[in-house]
């Protein structure tokens, strides 16, 4: 065909005669011809190799050529131009020219759908121009019939289909083990794959592919073919491969054969154990192809019920690991939906899943839809694996613990209670399965100030745990934190302090200095202090956690947004305003981007940046920040939770500030009266609540009443909580300076 070409030149030009055959006389008359002209470009389309037409290039050529191909390989000759497909701008510029429709709706996903592949796009104008169609009708037909689509309907003056141009180049790929990759290629992400995902995978790849991967110079051989014909690119050890082509391998190779091979590789090969870092990171580089690999098997239905637990995989990892609660919801909806119209709702895997998005929906402050999860999932569970089954118990406690969030306390309470007895009597009484639940119990008698049996609890399950995994890991600092957080309740804060301090010593052995549970223990000391009135001691502690927690990629955000938080607490208490009210607006945007609208934890910086506007006596600021709280905790919580009793009390405050008596005093009434209902004289909250009203009957005039609230405070708060609690140190200082001064009194 070149010497066609040339000899049909070389006679126009006037260079030889009609009747020249001989190749060598047309040859040297264009060599001739091109070494004394300058205006002139010679095009080599689709050469296959440099090999094929070097014979017949111009020698000392003054003008231009260029050659089109599908191998890569032709540095050594010249520049070598890639023509990638379309740009997110070229690609709709080109589409309005070509097609001139004026309803632009569906341009982008069709774009999208197509990857702006330029002879796919020329195909879809030339099918949308001949059948006067929409952009949002081709993309229908094409999700419909894509195979068809992409094997038919050349574009207009151009033979081949997208298919068909790529299938010239799949069909010079003779070397099977660069085959089996290219098949393997189809059914994954697209844009990215990691060789990784091949090396790590290699000894259950099968032959011959399996034999070269982790020979770096054969497995570069086989990448090499690929990108000769243009198939893959590669670069720093990524592969991406276009998703058109994609469709094309696939209608060319035997899918459910390769589908099949390929969910049963990720699911016999691929698992990751939440406790060990290094395992998780090597999933982490693996999600996006146990996903593309989990949809391809859910389109074509096979191996389906691996299928299922590849999603229910995936949404573990994200919900726990990488806390991106979106996907993970995706994940275990879509799980849940295969297994329960493949395997049943009885079935044990379908109530796992169940259990797992209910938690989910708790993390995010969905109860109700949490709630509904575990009430449907609990009697189907007794039915099929009876009332003393691991799966039951773990669903009672899990509901128990949504109960106790909800603060509805008996309910909470009686399920643990009801639990314990189960699993003490049919489990061994020191397994980890039971010390789960005593622990959650002692957490619910702390909150709900029932000290002594929420010490002897946990003091019991310290001994426990001791005797049978020794003093040094996880599970013995979580205990340790509780009892801490008993005895600050109970205003022994030298106690309080030691366990915190142990448990931070745990973890820091135990983990790396980077642990997300190192930073929990950071926040926890730094809040003891914060009770303790020590915040000097508790900023540095925070600004550490801070500093941990934003270096970890798998730490839960909101455990950021806490810390942020509590930071704002302490710059508050020690005047550094401005920092502090950054610090909370942080922790609220923060919890913004990852929780529903009115979930609890806004509670708390809505309140705080609250009591920050009350310091700055900056009272009309502070008011919609108590009421949002008051709002969102009245909802979720409801009227008689301690958090709701301190925000009824803390407006209650304000107004009182503001001089608005008439509504100062009906909330602070209110909020002694369920504070009593709710945990009796001798507690923290009740004792405060005692003070606060004090307080406002003593600034209306009303002495009587005031000295008598007043009294009863500091004589509880002296017994309950002792001198050197925070809350007796307040009350004492309001007495010195507010009130003797202006009476003789003995308190």
């Amino acid at each position: 065909m070149i010497i066609d070409g040339y000899r049909d030149f070389a006679y126009k030009m006037g260079l030889i005669e009609s009747n020249i055959e001989d190749s060598e006389i047309i040859i040297a008359s264009i060599n001739s011809w091109t070494s004394q002209n300058r205006k002139w470009l010679f095009i080599f389309d689709n050469a296959e190799t440099l090999e094929q037409i070097y014979d017949y290039l111009p020698i000392n050529p003054q003008g231009h050529i260029i050659i089109t191909s599908r191998n890569m390989n032709w540095n050594e000759f010249g520049e070598v131009l890639e023509i990638d497909v379309f740009s997110e701008v070229e690609a709709p510029v080109f589409m309005r020219k070509r097609t001139n429709l004026q309803d632009e709706s569906g341009l982008d996903t069709l774009l999208a759908a197509l990857g702006h592949l330029p002879l796919a796009l020329e195909q879809a104008s030339a099918y949308i121009i001949n059948n006067c169609i929409s952009y949002d009708e081709y993309k229908d037909l094409f999700d419909e019939f894509r195979i068809e689509i992409l094997k038919k309907y050349p574009p207009l003056k151009y033979n081949y289909s997208v298919a068909t141009t790529w299938i010239i180049s799949v069909e010079k790929i003779y070397d099977e083990s660069s085959r089996q990759l290219l098949d393997i290629l189809a059914f994954l992400y697209a844009d990215s794959v990691d060789i990784q995902f091949f090396t790590t995978l290699s000894e259950h790849l099968g032959a011959p592919l399996s034999e070269k991967v982790n020979n770096v110079l054969e497995f570069n051989d086989i990448i090499y073919r690929l990108k000769e014909y243009s198939l893959i690119k590669y670069s720093s050890n990524i592969i991406s491969i276009h998703r058109l082509l994609q469709e094309v391998i696939q209608m060319s190779t035997d899918s459910k054969k390769w589908i099949s091979f390929l969910v049963n590789l990720v699911y016999d090969h691929l698992d990751y154990d939440f406790e060990n870092k290094k395992s998780w990171m090597t999933y982490k580089d693996m999600v996006d192809q146990i996903y593309s690999i989990a949809n391809h098997g859910n389109r074509h239905k096979i191996e389906i019920g691996k299928v299922s637990f590849l999603y229910h995989q995936l949404g573990s990892f994200f919900n726990l690991v990488l806390n991106d609660f979106i996907r993970a919801e995706s994940m275990y909806l879509e799980a849940l939906k295969i297994r329960e119209e493949v395997l049943g709702i009885y079935s044990k895997e379908t109530i796992i899943t169940k259990n797992n998005l209910a938690g989910l929906y708790r993390d995010q402050g969905r109860y109700a839809e949490a709630e509904e999860l575990y009430l449907s999932s609990i009697p189907i569970c007794e039915a099929v694996f009876g009332g003393k089954s691991k799966l039951l118990l773990t669903l009672k406690d899990n509901l128990a613990q949504l109960y106790q969030t909800l603060g509805e306390y008996e309910k909470a309470r009686k399920l643990y209670i009801e639990v314990i007895d189960i699993k003490t009597s049919f489990y061994k009484s020191e397994s980890p399965f039971v010390a789960t639940s005593m622990g959650n119990f002692a957490v619910l008698l702390t909150e709900l100030g029932e000290f002594e049996q929420a010490e002897s609890l946990l003091v019991e399950l310290l001994e426990i745990k001791g005797n049978i995994n020794g003093t040094q890991n996880e599970q013995i600092a979580s205990i340790l934190d509780a009892l801490a957080n008993v005895y600050t309740k109970l205003g022994s804060y030298d106690l309080a302090e030691k366990y915190f301090k142990d448990s931070l010593y745990i973890r820091s052995n135990i983990f790396t200095s980077e642990h997300s549970d190192v930073a929990i223990s950071l926040n926890n000391l730094a809040t003891l202090y914060m009770e303790m009135h020590r915040f000097d001691e508790a900023e540095p502690l925070l600004y550490k956690a801070l500093d941990i927690s934003e270096r970890i990629i798998s730490i839960d955000p909101c455990e950021i947004a806490t810390t942020y938080n509590n930071l704002g607490m302490v710059l508050s208490r020690t005047g550094k305003y401005e920092t502090a009210k950054k610090m909370l607006e942080k922790s609220i945007n923060l919890r913004k981007k990852h929780l529903e609208e009115e979930h609890i934890d806004f509670s708390a910086s809505y309140s705080n940046l609250g009591d920050l506007y009350m310091s700055l006596e900056e009272y009309d600021l502070a008011e919609p920040f108590f009421k949002d709280a008051l709002k969102i905790r009245k909802k979720i919580l409801g009227i008689k939770h301690p958090e709701t009793i301190d925000s009824v009390n803390n407006l209650g405050l304000l107004y009182n500030a503001q001089m608005k008596f008439d509504k100062a005093e009906p909330l602070l009434v209110q909020a002694l009266d369920s504070a009593i209902e709710v945990f009796g004289d001798e507690n923290k909250d009740t004792i405060e609540s005692y003070y606060s009203l004090s307080v406002f009957y003593l600034q209306t005039k009303r002495t009587k009443k005031g000295i008598e609230l007043l009294s009863k405070a500091i004589t509880l708060s002296r017994k309950v909580l002792g001198e050197k609690h925070g809350t007796t140190i307040m009350i004492d200082d309001y007495i010195r300076n507010s009130v003797l001064p202006h009476a003789k009194l003995v308190f």
